[in-house]
């Protein structure tokens, strides 16, 4: 679905799904019934159903969780055996993410956050480190 109007005319919707995640979000929690909505519901859950191909932080194993502290723009990668409380992280304030709603519900206060966030995302599940349009249609078919 290419945008025909509006700030991202000309622009594929899985290119702004993961450049402008905040007003995709905007979106979906304003106009859930909407069309556009309905697409960036549907690219999240293809984003949401990929893997994680990211290695753990700590280990050789492949992440099947992410971690960030509110407010913060950066992610950490986890596997199951790996105990992030037991390598120093404070008890109660680390955020799991591991789907796009999660990225964006973990307190990040700015657009750039939000969208740091949403890359660090999608690149560990297999995403272009360079987002192009084509690089994001290919991702999120």
């Amino acid at each position: 679905m290419i945008f025909q109007s509006g700030k991202h005319a000309g622009q594929e919707a899985a290119y702004v799904l993961l450049r402008d995640p905040g007003h995709a979000a905007f979106i979906m929690d304003q106009y859930p019934d909407g069309k556009v909505a309905k697409e960036f519901k549907r690219l999240a859950a293809v984003l949401d159903a990929k893997p994680f191909l990211q290695s753990c932080t700590t280990c050789s194993h492949t992440a099947t969780r992410a971690t960030t502290y509110a407010g913060g723009p950066s992610l950490y990668f986890w596997c199951d055996d790996c105990d992030v409380h037991g390598m120093g992280a404070t008890e109660g304030k680390l955020i799991v993410v591991r789907r796009f709603k999660d990225a964006l519900r973990y307190g990040a206060t700015t657009r750039g956050e939000q969208k740091s966030v949403i890359k660090s995302l999608a690149e560990a599940k297999g995403g272009p480190a360079r987002l192009t349009q084509a690089a994001a249609k290919a991702f999120l078919p």
